[in-house]
């Protein structure tokens, strides 16, 4: 039953990021903030046009990050369709994570299982539905490419989630705290 509930959510998983990448769009709003990139990487400093100090963007580590990924020499077209992914895939394993710390018992098998199978583990019949109905949804699937910041400030907020509410560690607040700082210089509301 393991390794079919493994083969299930492997499926499931690689099912939905190739679902993703197959329709995979950069948003016109991203080439705003890549003329940003450009003009930084450029010498001309975070401007949309050369002597105007205005700061047309609130996603300062986005921008960050895309600049980066500019400097780097990945094309605009590219970076905007695949830097989101590995935040939404992210936000999957967090969620099949989450299932399992809230219903630790519910794995579908006699006798529970073993601490490493958590992820496995939780909701109806072992099934972490949270993970599955984000897997399943249209918008969260068109935000894992795009260029936008949705997918990072998503899993951001389910990092600082899973880390305050679930974690044993003894700084788990500040850790969650981190998260949730980070969640700021991504999306500032």
């Amino acid at each position: 039953r393991r390794r079919i509930a493994a083969s299930v959510w492997i499926l499931v998983f690689a099912a939905s990021v190739v679902l993703v990448l197959r329709h995979a769009w950069v948003s016109d709003d991203v080439y705003i903030t890549f003329r940003y990139c450009d003009n930084v990487l450029a010498g001309r400093g975070p401007v949309y046009n050369p002597g105007e100090r205005v700061e047309g963007y609130t996603h300062f580590l986005w921008f960050l990050l895309l600049t980066l990924g500019r400097a780097l020499g990945v094309g605009a077209e590219a970076l905007g369709k695949v830097l989101p992914l590995p935040a939404y895939a992210g936000s999957l394993l967090l969620l099949a994570r989450i299932s399992g710390h809230l219903f630790p018992g519910r794995n579908g098998m006699p006798g529970g299982g073993k601490s490493q199978d958590r992820a496995l583990r939780g909701g109806l019949l072992g099934i972490p539905v949270a993970a599955l109905a984000w897997a399943a949804l249209e918008d969260a699937r068109l935000y894992g490419s795009g260029g936008l910041e949705t997918s990072l400030f998503g899993f951001v907020l389910l990092l600082g989630f899973d880390i305050l509410c679930f974690s044993k560690r003894a700084r788990a607040g500040a850790l969650a705290g981190w998260a949730y700082a980070v969640a700021c210089l991504v999306r500032p509301e």
